[in-house]
C-alpha cells in the first residue's frame, strides 16, 4: 500500500509534467535552429573527432533520459546487472531467437507477400526485450503502444493532440511497470527488472536501491532502444539487399558475410541518427567553439558517412572492411548497452529470412519508401515485399 501511494504521487507529478510535452516540438525546433549552423559545421569532422570528444558531454536532453534522472552509479549498475544483454547470456538466447524467427515467418510465408516491418521486424526485438525484462508476451500490444508513444515524445515533430495522447499512454506505462517492480521486489526472478530492483549501489559509492523515477527511466529506454532501432535496422537490411540483387546473391551464397552485412546496415542507416547532448565543459570541434551548458545535436548519421573514414561512404557494401567502426551504437560512456543483443538478433534472423523467403522482391507499386518523421530516430515506415509462397 505504501509503495502504491508513493507510485500514485509520482505518477500524478508525471501526468502534470507530461502536459508540457505539447510544447516539445516547438522547443526542439528552436533548439535545432539554434545549433543548426554548428551542427552543419561539425559534419565534416564528426567521424574523426566525435569519439575523443564524446566524454565531454552529458546525456541530458530536452526529453530527459537516464542520466537526467539517475547517477553514474545507476548507469554502471545497469551495465553489470543487465546480464541478458551480455555476450555470455546471449549465447543461451540463440535457440529462443531462432525459434521466434521461424514462428514469425510461419505466420506470413504462405501468402507470398507481407509488409515486413509490421509482420516481422516490429515483433522480433520487442518479444526478445520483453522476455529479457521478465514481462509476459501476452502484453505485447501494450508494449508496442507504449514504445510508439515514447517515439512520439522523442520525435519533436508531432501535433499537440498526438503528443498529449502519447503522454497518456506513457502514464499507462508507468502504472504497469510500477506494479511489475513491486512484483519483482516481493518475488524476484531471473530477469532484468528483478536485477535492477534489487541492485545495491553501494559498490558505486551510492549506498541505496534505485527509486521509481530511476527504474522507470531505465525501463523506458530499454523498451524503446530494444525495439524501435532494431526493427528499423532489420527493415533497412532487407531493403538494401532487395535493392541490389548482386549483393543479395552474395550474402545468400556466403553466410559468413552476414556479420559484416549487419554492421554495414547499422552504419548506412544509423537508426539513432541524432542524439541530444549537453556540453559539460568548454571545448572546440572542427574549429567551432562550444561552451559548457550548450545544447548539442550529435549527428551519428553524418559521422557514419564520413568519407575520410569510410571510402565511398554513400555506397552500401556488404564487404566493407571497416563497417564495424561505425558510431550507430554511440561511443565511450554512452555506448548502447544493448549493442550485443541487437547484433545477435540480426545475425540469427537474417540467415533464416534469406533461406526461407525465396525469390525476394519488392511488391510492385506498393512501396513509397517513406522515412519516419523524427528528429532522433531514422527508418522506413513500411516495406512491402513478395516471395515464393511456402
Amino acid at each position: 500500500r505504501e509503495a502504491r501511494v508513493e507510485a500514485d504521487r509520482i505518477l500524478a507529478a508525471v501526468e502534470k509534467a507530461k502536459e508540457a510535452v505539447a510544447s516539445v516540438g516547438e522547443m526542439a525546433g528552436q533548439a535545432v535552429s539554434a545549433v543548426g549552423k554548428k551542427a552543419d559545421d561539425l559534419t565534416a569532422t564528426a567521424g574523426s573527432d566525435i569519439k575523443k570528444w564524446g566524454d565531454t558531454l552529458s546525456a541530458n536532453s530536452p526529453h530527459g533520459g537516464l542520466v537526467g534522472h539517475a547517477s553514474q552509479a545507476v548507469a554502471d549498475t545497469l551495465k553489470e546487472s543487465g546480464h541478458y544483454l551480455e555476450e555470455a547470456k546471449l549465447s543461451g538466447m540463440a535457440d529462443d531467437v531462432t525459434q521466434l524467427t521461424h514462428d514469425l515467418i510461419d505466420r506470413f510465408i504462405g501468402g507470398g507477400a507481407c509488409e515486413f516491418k509490421s509482420a516481422f521486424a516490429n515483433h522480433l526485438p520487442m518479444t526478445v526485450i520483453a522476455d529479457a525484462l521478465g514481462v509476459p508476451r501476452q502484453d505485447m500490444d501494450r508494449f508496442h503502444r507504449w514504445s510508439d508513444a515514447f517515439v512520439v515524445q522523442l520525435g519533436g515533430v508531432s501535433d499537440r493532440d498526438t503528443r498529449l495522447e502519447a503522454a497518456r499512454r506513457i502514464v499507462e506505462f508507468h502504472h504497469y511497470f510500477i506494479d511489475k517492480i513491486e512484483e519483482k521486489r516481493a518475488a524476484p526472478t531471473d530477469d532484468i527488472i528483478s536485477d535492477l530492483v534489487h541492485a545495491d549501489l553501494a559498490a558505486e559509492g551510492d549506498p541505496r536501491n534505485m527509486d521509481y523515477a530511476e527504474l522507470l527511466s531505465i525501463l523506458q529506454q530499454l523498451l524503446v532502444a530494444g525495439n524501435e532501432t532494431t526493427a528499423h535496422t532489420l527493415t533497412a537490411g532487407l531493403y538494401h539487399l532487395i535493392s541490389d540483387p548482386e549483393q543479395l546473391a552474395r550474402v545468400i551464397d556466403d553466410p559468413e558475410l552476414i556479420p559484416g552485412f549487419v554492421e554495414e546496415t547499422l552504419r548506412y542507416l544509423s537508426p539513432t541518427n541524432n542524439m541530444w547532448r549537453v556540453a559539460i565543459k568548454d571545448n572546440e570541434l572542427g574549429g567551432v567553439p562550444i561552451k559548457a551548458g550548450e545544447l548539442i545535436l550529435l549527428r551519428y548519421g553524418s559521422a557514419n558517412r564520413d568519407g575520410c573514414h569510410f571510402p565511398d561512404p554513400d555506397r552500401f557494401d556488404v564487404t566493407r572492411e571497416n563497417a564495424r567502426s561505425h558510431l550507430a551504437f554511440g561511443a565511450g560512456i554512452h555506448t548502447c548497452i544493448g549493442a550485443s543483443l541487437a547484433r545477435r538478433e540480426m545475425q540469427i534472423a537474417f540467415p533464416i529470412l534469406l533461406d526461407r523467403l525465396k525469390n525476394l522482391r519488392f511488391r510492385e507499386d506498393a512501396n513509397a519508401f517513406l522515412y519516419s518523421p523524427n528528429i532522433l530516430l531514422r527508418g522506413v515506415l513500411e516495406l512491402h515485399i513478395a516471395f515464393d509462397p511456402a
